[in-house]
């Protein structure tokens, strides 16, 4: 008998919750009770697009990426994928969202990589 579970990018006990709002309300404007992701965690609900919050559940997630690419050019290896497309969309979000910029984290090797995905055309043309 074997019974597969959801994988998540991210823990949904209590704590973590906890985590998530207390940084909602710390960083992002207005009246959380009024997002539905901010009710949905609350609840335990884990609601599409939840993902894009990641920095809301950790205190360093880039510095994963940023070691990744001290190594390789890509966020897969040697060429641009899918891979460098979701995780190009999530740091626009984390910068628009919290103002993260990574070298100012010291995160040099992430902020090359996002400047040179950036100077592509697909990038620039959203």
């Amino acid at each position: 008998d074997v019974r597969l579970l959801p994988g998540r990018e991210f823990p949904m006990d209590e704590a973590a919750r906890a985590k998530f709002r207390n940084r909602w309300r710390e960083l992002l404007e207005g009246d959380p009770t009024k997002s539905r992701i901010y009710k949905d965690m609350g609840a335990g609900v884990a609601t599409a697009g939840i993902e894009y919050y990641l920095p809301l559940f950790f205190d360093a997630t880039a510095t994963v990426f940023d070691q990744l690419l001290q190594q390789q050019e890509w966020m897969a290896g040697d060429r641009f994928t899918i891979a460098d497309i979701t995780a190009f969309c999530g740091l626009e979000f984390a910068r628009g969202l919290m103002k993260f910029a990574p070298a100012d984290a010291g995160l040099h090797a992430l902020q090359a990589w996002r400047d040179k995905v950036n100077a592509r055309g697909s990038a620039r043309a959203v």
